[in-house]
């Protein structure tokens, strides 16, 4: 398989790697997508809310809908590569689009990992799900989950992570787009299309409240906890944290 299910490598945005499953990040997506709307995305998240029935009828009503990257669902500017630092910000395919052509490592990535369809991203949630119920220490990682809680009926325990908005919009720009959270749209209507989301303009404010409507829900229905970003290496937060969830976190150097 071209897809990896295994901590992602290093790169220009995170030094140490990302600590996310690539079948996870998928089957994220594609529910967020049915059980909102087509547009929606983790970082495009107009008119969303927290709200379990609504979000259940949608998968339910939309059943039959099945997504993937091909040839007819990606949108790939014909000017793309000749200007990827104009659309990214980057000089090189950041978006991953050139990437979701036949025999690339993207193409198919949805039905390769099992998510393509309504039924089988949720099967796939519930699958990962159970699977922390067993596992002594076990953790997922991934900034889509906090839109899907609604959808998980076990129980979590979850560390929100939060930082400085400003530093939030400067961090998703740079992973994005410099369009992002503005309503300079390119020539196909989106103001990103990384990873083949179409972005749409949305404030930034309006994002982050969304967003915070999101977390508020995760505080009322699961056991949360939070940590600054800027005190994440702070051997005291982390002594505090570890305190609270009863288990020991420290980084791997720390150990």
């Amino acid at each position: 398989s071209l897809l990896s299910f295994e901590i992602k490598a290093a790169s220009e945005f995170n030094s140490q790697g990302y600590f996310e499953d690539a079948v996870l990040n998928l089957c994220l997506d594609n529910l967020i997508r049915i059980a909102f709307s087509d547009q929606n995305s983790f970082i495009y998240n107009a008119g969303m809310r927290p709200d379990k029935h609504a979000m259940e009828e949608n998968l339910k009503s939309r059943h039959l809908v099945e997504y993937d990257l091909d040839e007819t669902s990606v949108d790939l500017p014909e000017d793309y590569l000749a200007n990827v630092e104009m659309y990214t910000g980057h000089k090189w395919d950041v978006w991953g689009l050139t990437r979701m052509q036949p025999n690339t490592k993207w193409h198919l990535a949805y039905s390769r990992a099992g998510v393509e369809t309504p039924e089988k991203a949720l099967s796939k949630l519930q699958e990962m799900m159970a699977l922390l119920n067993y596992a002594e220490l076990a953790f997922i990682k991934d900034p889509r989950l906090i839109y899907v809680l609604p959808l998980i009926k076990t129980e979590v325990r979850g560390v929100v992570i939060r930082r400085n908005p400003t530093e939030i919009l400067r961090s998703m720009r740079n992973h994005y787009g410099p369009n992002l959270f503005t309503k300079k749209t390119y020539p196909n209507g989106w103001v990103s299309n990384h990873f083949n989301y179409r972005v749409q303009p949305q404030e930034f404010d309006d994002f982050i409240n969304t967003y915070r409507i999101f977390e508020q829900y995760a505080v009322d229905n699961f056991e949360i906890d939070f940590i600054d970003y800027e005190k994440m290496y702070d051997f005291a937060e982390l002594e505090r944290l570890s305190q609270s969830i009863g288990h020991t976190l420290a980084w791997k150097e720390d150990r």
